[in-house]
């Protein structure tokens, strides 16, 4: 800290945080010529996002489990939200994918819409924060309830504890290899959720976020969140009768009503002039002139109808 603030003359504060040192500065210039400095001198660090920058994550349910990731992130970026990416989210243990979706929003004026989204591409479907049920941990230095993303730690192997990648492992293939865990030098692999410091996180300060672990703080932590609700699904008053809504929660009755709205959506985009046909359809409440209306395209190219 002394050749920080007196030799290369960055104003600076640090504070101890358990194994590390927290360095505090009051400009973001200052906050790049301290990195420079630690990459020049080849020192080991990690970098904290500011919040502002930090993206916002929520979850999507409802879609199909091989609903497309870029699917989605197109029909929010319609709807203006400044979405950075969107994940599938897989089982821990066997990494088999769930129809579950995690999105990142850049924090924008509508970002609270998300959680009024009640359908997408004909799919009920809601919105809610994502909230990790698991400690994270760096794939790079595998430290817990860090992210590989501002890591510049020297690597270590989740397997073996080495100083190279583990991808890239020479004992990943060798029988009777007892793995070596880089947190605590235990018989098993850093990932192990058995881990002494895996579990002393746990612990330290239940019901908190793990960010807030790592800082060490006692005080209670609050978490912007939406407006809490007894069903998890969001859906929309509606004058429906009990008798009604039962049917729709059916869920031979949702598949059978999502496949007669696609092949209706297909019809809908061979015929030419669609507003025009709709205005005529609106314009009456005949059935029969409606479905007409509806046919009347169709048959230039097909006069039996």
């Amino acid at each position: 800290m002394q050749r920080l603030n007196e030799v290369q003359k960055i104003s600076c504060a640090a504070k101890p945080k358990g194994e590390f040192m927290h360095v505090f500065c009051n400009s973001s210039l200052n906050h790049r010529k301290i990195t420079d400095y630690l990459d020049t001198e080849r020192i080991q660090y990690y970098v904290v996002p500011p919040a502002a920058k930090k993206p916002v994550k929520v979850v999507i349910k409802g879609l199909p489990i091989d609903f497309s990731t870029e699917e989605i992130k197109n029909n929010l970026t319609k709807l203006n939200f400044r979405v950075d990416k969107v994940n599938q989210l897989r089982k821990f243990k066997d990494k088999k994918p769930l129809n579950i979706f995690q999105v990142h929003l850049l924090k924008s004026e509508n970002i609270q819409d998300i959680y009024k989204l009640t359908t997408m591409e004909y799919y009920f479907i809601y919105a809610e924060k994502y909230e990790r049920k698991a400690i994270g941990q760096c794939f790079c230095c595998q430290k817990f309830a860090l992210h590989s993303s501002g890591c510049k730690m020297e690597a270590r192997c989740v397997i073996c504890a080495e100083t190279h990648d583990s991808r890239a492992c020479p004992m990943k293939k060798r029988d009777n290899f007892t793995p070596k865990c880089t947190n605590c030098d235990g018989p098993h692999t850093a990932s192990f959720r058995g881990c002494l410091k895996c579990q002393k996180l746990r612990k330290t300060v239940p019901g908190q976020s793990y960010a807030s672990i790592l800082k060490e703080n006692n005080k209670n932590t609050t978490t912007e969140r939406p407006p809490a609700t007894n069903n998890k699904q969001k859906i929309p008053p509606t004058n429906l009768s009990p008798q009604i809504i039962q049917e729709i929660l059916n869920p031979n009755y949702l598949s059978d009503l999502i496949k007669l709205l696609k092949e209706t959506k297909k019809i809908m985009d061979s015929i030419p002039n669609i507003k025009k046909v709709l205005k005529k359809m609106e314009s009456t409440e005949n059935i029969t002139t409606k479905l007409l209306s509806w046919l009347k395209p169709f048959r230039r190219t097909n006069p039996l109808l």
